[in-house]
């Protein structure tokens, strides 16, 4: 299990370098935070998917079962990736109906349920300041605009 803390922007100022292609399956449940400023325990492994899943719906499906949930949105994105100061994961997505938006992350391995609640929501507070001082530090790099998911780009253009 992963905590995970990001900040999103609208797009990054420049593209340094090609494009890279990731194929992944996780489950992002939300622990604090906004849509600008969100804190995740990110699942990746599909039994504690499942298992997450079967606790918030009942439905107890494997992963070739698509955990027991239905499609709701179908698009391509291509997400390109950095790392900078040896911490600091920067993305970028691209969907292919044209919309653009980027985060910045940190990730930190947990210990699970040995962490405990409160160690871990002041760990993702410490993560979170670490992240602000770094896109403070290299604001000329990030367009902040009004940063939009992708779901909701996505719902907004097919009148969702």
């Amino acid at each position: 299990m992963y905590l995970e803390v990001e900040r999103k922007f609208a797009h990054l100022t420049t593209y340094p370098h090609p494009l890279h292609l990731i194929t992944t399956t996780t489950a992002k449940i939300r622990r604090g935070g906004d849509f600008i400023n969100s804190r995740f325990e990110e699942l990746s492994i599909p039994d504690q998917i499942a298992h997450y899943v079967a606790q918030v719906t009942g439905s107890r499906k494997t992963e070739r079962e698509s955990f027991g949930l239905k499609k709701m949105a179908a698009f391509g994105t291509v997400r390109e990736s950095w790392l900078a100061d040896g911490e600091f994961g920067i993305v970028q997505d691209v969907t292919d109906f044209g919309h653009m938006v980027g985060e910045v992350e940190v990730e930190w391995e947990s210990e699970g349920c040995k962490d405990g609640e409160e160690r871990m929501k002041a760990k993702m507070e410490e993560m979170d300041a670490r992240i602000a001082a770094f896109m403070g530090r290299y604001s000329w790099a990030f367009y902040m605009g009004v940063p939009k998911g992708k779901l909701m780009a996505y719902l907004e253009r097919v009148g969702g």
